[in-house]
Formats: structure tokens, sequence, C-alpha cells
């Protein structure tokens, strides 16, 4: 008769190759000494047991002591997690209108309820832009205080702006009459000189009289006269994911020199503190005669920027006639416009411009479209609203027509799922709530015209 100290199970799992299974088959590890000597579980961990109950009592049988009678059984009940279930695909979005605009460009939330909307106004006749308050219901009020421009782009919240108020905006900003004329439009006397601008201030959010007050400019781009299509701009903003720094894309502006160039902040990604002064440790600090604020060169026109979960900079770029780019952005690289790119320039008969090829000194692209989507806005999805895109980026398409998710996979891009749209998509951003809002854009004057909607969008299901 074996002593009161010893016992069996009842039920027992076996373990496969000395590895116990755990609910979905999936191997836990090396069977433990208490394993092996009738104790269910790895270490103080129970493995499910086939995975047919999310709680199994486990009985055990006891023999009595030197007196030779029976104890009674006992019956202790093991609970173990249910499994998690894979979200639903998500095979399509519905789409409903908040607000319309004539020219919304981006826009980023301030609360769950409240977002802040640029709307950039007619480039080809240098037209100032307005600033928006916008509720999810779509009450809006236009915001006061914005200096002079010729044009609002991307408005970024402050990471503490829940403390400080603080937003930041990026617009062109006009010279006077003494400004010189520089680029390659300068005999063009219909247009003044303009530069890309970042300025900050603190808002007033509310829709009674919202303005912006303390304004402060932390960043200029050289002014140039522009090419009337307004092309190149660039102009998106990011903060890194611990808010320490500021990243600005500045766009070549259609330009055929200067990207090459450390001098100035065309085609270039640069990175400030919040504040606007230099960080010390900014790749080109100690070069001579170079832009201190330079991250990385050699960008046409970047149209997307977002850190992904893993805290790494990607952004999105629009090549020429193809070659449509998705690029990690590494400090101190150099991406290669206008000496390399996989698409060629507009109306040529030949691939005028190198590929990117290894060796040849360029950052090459983690993805090409050999057909331009002309991406627009990027944010990497979160949340469960669309739990099964979390983590991917999702990017806007102008050309396409489409909302595009992009898969990274240490280094690697890949399209995951494209979703015709029917319009073009200006900007991509994600509420507080998970939900995905987008800004339809319309060209104005002679290509065509119209109200642009903001959109919010939904997760439509598959089985």
């Amino acid at each position: 008769m074996p002593n009161s100290n010893s016992f069996k199970p009842v039920i027992q799992v076996e373990p496969r190759n000395g590895v116990w299974p755990d609910w979905e088959g999936t191997l836990l590890g090396p069977v433990t000494k208490r394993a092996r000597a009738g104790v269910i579980g790895k270490s103080s961990s129970v493995p499910a047991l086939l995975g047919v109950a999310l709680s199994l009592p486990l009985f055990i049988a006891a023999c009595g002591g030197g007196g030779g009678g029976n104890a009674p059984a006992s019956t202790t009940p093991i609970t173990v997690p249910p499994p998690v279930p894979s979200p639903s695909p998500i095979i399509g979005v519905t789409a409903t209108t908040v607000a319309t605009f004539d020219t919304a460009w981006s826009m980023d939330f301030l609360t769950p309820d409240r977002m802040l909307v640029s709307e950039r106004g007619d480039v080809a006749v240098q037209q100032a832009g307005k600033l928006w308050i916008m509720t999810t219901s779509g009450d809006r009020a236009q915001v006061t205080g914005m200096p002079e421009n010729t044009g609002i782009y991307y408005v970024l919240r402050s990471p503490d702006y829940a403390t400080t108020g603080l937003v930041y905006v990026s617009y062109f900003e006009p010279g006077g009459p003494d400004e010189p004329r520089r680029g390659r439009n300068a005999a063009d006397t219909q247009f003044k000189p303009e530069g890309l601008t970042v300025m900050r201030a603190q808002l007033d959010a509310s829709l009674s009289s919202p303005t912006l007050r303390n304004v402060q400019v932390i960043w200029r781009q050289e002014k140039i006269v522009p090419i009337p299509t307004g092309r190149q701009i660039s102009a998106y903003m990011a903060f890194s994911p611990d808010g320490r720094y500021l990243f600005i894309c500045g766009g070549a502006r259609d330009e055929l020199v200067g990207m090459q160039d450390f001098d100035n902040a065309l085609g270039k990604t640069v990175r400030i503190f919040p504040d606007g002064t230099i960080p010390p440790d900014n790749p080109f600090v100690s070069k001579a005669g170079a832009r201190q604020d330079i991250w990385t060169i050699g960008h046409r026109n970047v149209y997307g920027m977002a850190f992904s979960p893993d805290g790494r900079l990607w952004q999105t770029e629009h090549g020429p006639q193809g070659g449509d780019e998705v690029n990690l952005i590494v400090a101190g690289s150099n991406y290669g416009w206008p000496l390399a790119s996989n698409g060629r320039n507009y109306g040529a008969a030949t691939d005028d411009i190198p590929d990117h090829r290894p060796g040849d000194g360029f950052a090459a692209p983690r993805y090409t479209w050999d057909v331009s989507r002309a991406p627009a806005g990027m944010f990497f999805s979160r949340g469960t609203r669309f739990a099964a895109w979390q983590g991917d980026a999702i990017i806007g398409g102008l050309k396409s027509r489409t909302l595009i998710r992009l898969r990274f996979a240490n280094d690697a891009v890949e399209v995951a799922q494209e979703i015709p749209m029917g319009m073009r998509i200006r900007h991509v951003s994600q509420a507080p709530d998970g939900s995905i809002w987008v800004i339809e854009d319309f060209p104005i004057g002679p290509e065509g015209g119209g109200l642009g909607r903001i959109m919010k969008l939904d997760p439509v299901f598959g089985s």
C-alpha cells in the first residue's frame, strides 16, 4: 500500500518528446521533475489539457494512512485561461461623411471629440490657408491668430498638449519686398518668394472663439519663388515616441538642384527640439557649412511620416513617374534624389534616372511602387476597433484612390491590403477611439474643383 504522500492523477497529459503542449498545440517547454513525479504543470504553471474546457477539475485519489481506511476523495479545480481568439479579418470599410472643406489638407485629434484641421488654400494664386476646430459631429469654427501665410499644411498636437495646449503648424511664409528671388522660377514676377515654416502656439480650442496665442516660429526653410503648381511641398511633422524631438520634412519644391547640398533644407528631413533649438548629436552639426538641423538628405517629396511600434521612423515618398517609396529613416543617410530613383522623369521615353543599386552610396527604399500610388498620410494602427490591422501602417492613395495597408517585418515591407475608395485620399488619421478618419482631396483650379469630404471609417468584417 502506498504511503499517504503518494498519489496519481486520474487524467494525465503526456508530454511530446519531453515537452508539454499548450491550448493551441504549441510546446511550452521541457518536462520538469515535478511533472515527471505526477504533478500536472511546468514548474508553477498549468498546461492546457487538450484545449477542451476552460476549467477542468482534476480528481486525485489519495490512500489513507496506517488506519487502513480510505480518505474521502478531494477535488482540486484548475482554472485555465481561454485561448485568445484571432481578430476578425477586415475586408473593407464604411465611410460616414462628417464635414466638407474646399482644400482640407491634414488633421490631428486634440481630444476624443475635437480635432484641429488645416485648409491649404489655392496654391496657384498663393492664397492664405485656414485653421479650424472641428468636433466629431462636424461642428466647426475658424481659428484666429494664424501668421501671414500662402498656404497651411500639416497640423500636430504637442505630446504634452493636455497640460500646455501647444500645437505645431507647418505653413508657407511669404517673403517681403526685399526678399531675394531664388529658384528656377525666379523670373516669374506674379509669385512672391515663400518658404516652408513651422510655428508653435497655445490653442484655445473652444468653438465660441478658437484662437492661437503666444505664436513662436521655430523653424524655416529657405524661401524660393514657387512653381505655380506648388509641387513637392512635404511639410509633414512627427514627434519622436519620447516627445523629445520634432522631425520635419522639407520638400524639394520642384527644384533640380540643392537636395544633395547641406546648406539648405530642400529635400531634407530635419530634427530639432520642440522649441526649435538644435540637438547636439545631430549627424551634421560638425560639418562645415551644413545646416545643423539636418537629419537625412536626398528626398524628393515626403508625404507621410510616422514612428512604428518598435520606435523606428518611416516615411512614404512620392517618386517621379513611378518610383513611389517607403523608406526607413536612419540618421545621416542619403536617399538619393535626384541622383537615384526607381522611377523616371515625367515624359521621359527611357529610364533616365539611375535605379538604386547596392554600393551606390544611397539608402535604397524598403518598398517601391512601380505604378505610382501617390501615397499621402501615414499612421501605425493601434487599438481594437481595427484589431486585425494593429501594428500595420495605414496610408492614403491620391492617384490610386485607395486606402493602403502596409505590413512590416523587420526591415521588409509588403502591401498587405488595398481597399478601393473611389476618391483621392489626401490624409489619414486615427482617433482616440480607434476609428480611422480620412480627408478626400479635390484638385482646384482648371483641373477640377468642388468640396472634399472629411469622413469617418469603420471596419467591415469578413468570415
